[in-house]
């Protein structure tokens, strides 16, 4: 008759007593994967129409934006297509990315898109702690260019801010970031959308303030558009 040592019972004791705990993780995580796929599948049973199904039920509007989408290879597309599957099936939390994509695909229901188009863009003026005043791009506070020099169109603390104001589009910088818009709502078939980018963004991405597509517009504007109107597509199958 055999007899174990001491310290092999010992971990003859401890290997057994593994066991148990691990059957029960790996128990665990099959269930978790078995409620993660339900929960999945549950997003997209779904009685009501979305504004996203309606937009896409327009003639040529969600065959021309993905094709618009392939061409750019927006690499973001399939996670915010998730994204708006999952809001649209719980939409308790407010997410105002998601609140600007559908305000727009509701304005662009009703006919008045184009309005939204040609209204103003609202600047976004600044006054920093010294007194420098930043018509647009206030991203842009603190920073300078080689060829503008520092972004700012003059300083309250000795002239007025309303004189400041009236002859910001002379300053040559502010005059570039304009034109910026400007071209965007040209050439890009998003500016109803996208009220011409973000001035910070076109210069720290391209060295200039009147560029039009930038990473941050394919990532934060034109994938997130994409990614609602494939899950509206999706939603149609």
């Amino acid at each position: 008759m055999t007899t174990l040592s001491p310290s092999k019972r010992a971990t003859r004791s401890l290997t057994a007593g593994c066991v148990a705990p691990l059957i029960t993780a790996m128990l665990g995580l099959a269930a978790a994967g078995i409620l993660v796929s339900l929960a999945i599948q549950g997003f997209f049973d779904r009685p009501e129409t979305s504004p996203g199904e309606a937009l896409s039920g327009k003639a040529g509007v969600t065959r021309y934006r993905l094709e618009a989408g392939r061409q750019r290879r927006l690499p973001f597309r399939e996670g915010d297509r998730l994204l708006a599957a999952c809001w649209h099936a719980d939409p308790r939390i407010q997410v105002r990315e998601l609140d600007h994509a559908y305000t727009y695909i509701r304005e662009e229901l009703s006919g008045t898109a184009a309005q939204r188009a040609d209204r103003p863009v609202m600047p976004l003026p600044l006054v920093m702690w010294d007194g420098d005043f930043l018509p647009v791009g206030a991203e842009l506070a603190g920073f300078r260019s080689a060829q503008h020099g520092p972004f700012t169109a003059g300083n309250v603390l000795d002239t007025p801010l309303t004189v400041l104001t009236a002859r910001a589009t002379e300053v040559p910088w502010v005059a570039e970031a304009l034109a910026g818009v400007t071209n965007c709502r040209k050439h890009c078939d998003y500016f109803a959308y996208c009220r011409g980018g973000q001035v910070a963004n076109k210069y720290f991405e391209t060295g200039r303030l009147d560029s039009t597509e930038t990473t941050y517009c394919r990532t934060s504007k034109i994938s997130l558009m994409e990614g609602i109107l494939r899950h509206a597509e999706r939603s149609r199958l």
